[in-house]
């Protein structure tokens, strides 16, 4: 055709590129940016691990303390509190460490031994007072042992959170930057298609003009496929529907619950319309109203016999569509419209 040019061809060309580009910064960025995020959140768990043993030492060294200095078994109560969480906050901060560095692990396994080692001092202090009174637990925090160990403790915990915030503060400054090339990408890959697709509007309005017949058809063929298009997708949408109706009427339901589902499904099945659904009574000489849809309401409705209906007299549908036509006599007296269209359908079923 005529605007197939090489010139059209290599701006096609480039415009397909360039809005592949642009399309792919999308799932790049957001997998970028998952996983700095996943990194951050890693070592926020660490710090908040490190933190949490940290809190349960000082309880637990709160607890053994006020025990030492008075003797009375309340100032236990943190001390015991915290001796029983301080295993499974542990085993926390093990576990969050098993992947990083070896450094970073050889730090927290010191930090969690020497925590072993100021429980253990705390311990000796309890069992001391309790055992030995004030004396002898007095002698042994002076002996500034526990002192050495908390210090200890501290430093090392310090050290690793020093170096988990800066690496919280990289993390942060990674994750903009891969923001700001994100940004950047996108601004000039939409800069470049405008300027592709003007470039390709200008050469192509001649050949449009020339091909004005040609355009009227694709426009009228356009326009047939989005009703096309409309038409299969309420198709589409009425059988997804049919097929949810049928499994659910596969399942074990009571009759109150199928009526239910029959009126819910035709209404969203036959919009627009408004219909009532009868039961034969176990009698069999009437049909009583049992479900409806639309602006039906089946408290209102009286039962019908079977011979007001024709469709269950002659056994196959029934249309009436013009006021002059055969009508079911279970019709209201005011809704005799040549604009209504009034369909029976009898219907059987087993099981």
């Amino acid at each position: 055709m005529p605007y197939r040019t090489p010139r059209l061809l290599i701006a096609a060309t480039a415009a397909t590129v360039v809005m592949t580009i642009t399309a792919a910064v999308g799932p790049f960025t957001l997998f970028w940016t998952n996983q700095t995020r996943t990194e951050r959140n890693q070592v926020e768990q660490q710090l908040d691990s490190i933190r949490a043993v940290q809190g349960l030492l000082v309880d637990a060294e709160t607890g053994e303390r006020g025990y030492a200095l008075t003797g009375k078994d309340v100032f236990l109560q943190p001390y015991y509190v915290a001796r029983s969480q301080l295993p499974s906050a542990l085993q926390t901060l093990r576990i969050s460490y098993e992947e990083d560095l070896p450094e970073e692990i050889t730090k927290v396994k010191d930090f969690i031994e020497h925590t072993d080692l100021v429980i253990g001092h705390l311990d000796m202090v309890v069992k001391l007072r309790s055992e030995g009174g004030l004396e002898a637990a007095a002698a042994e925090v002076a002996s500034g042992n526990g002192k050495h160990l908390m210090d200890y403790v501290r430093d090392v915990s310090s050290e690793v959170i020093r170096g988990e915030v800066q690496e919280v503060a990289a993390l942060d400054e990674k994750l903009n930057t891969n923001l700001l090339w994100a940004v950047a990408i996108s601004a000039a890959s939409f800069v470049l298609t405008l300027m592709l697709g003007r470039f390709m509007y200008v050469s192509m309005r001649r050949t449009i003009r020339r091909q004005g017949e040609s355009a009227r058809t694709a426009v009228l063929a356009s326009t047939q496929l989005g009703q096309s298009l409309e038409h299969l997708e309420r198709r589409n949408n009425e059988v997804g529907l049919l097929a949810e109706m049928a499994r659910l009427l596969q399942t074990d339901l009571s009759q109150e619950e199928t009526l239910q589902l029959a009126s819910t499904y035709c209404q969203q099945l036959l919009k627009g319309t408004s219909g009532t659904l009868f039961l034969y009574r176990n009698s069999a000489d009437a049909l009583q109203p049992s479900a409806g849809w639309g602006h039906e309401d089946v408290t209102h409705e009286a039962p019908i016999a079977p011979k007001d209906c024709w469709a269950i007299r002659r056994g196959h549908p029934h249309v009436a569509q013009h006021s002059h036509e055969l009508r079911c006599a279970h019709y209201a007296a005011d809704d005799e419209s040549d604009e209504a269209v009034h369909w029976c359908l009898p219907l059987m079923a087993y099981g």
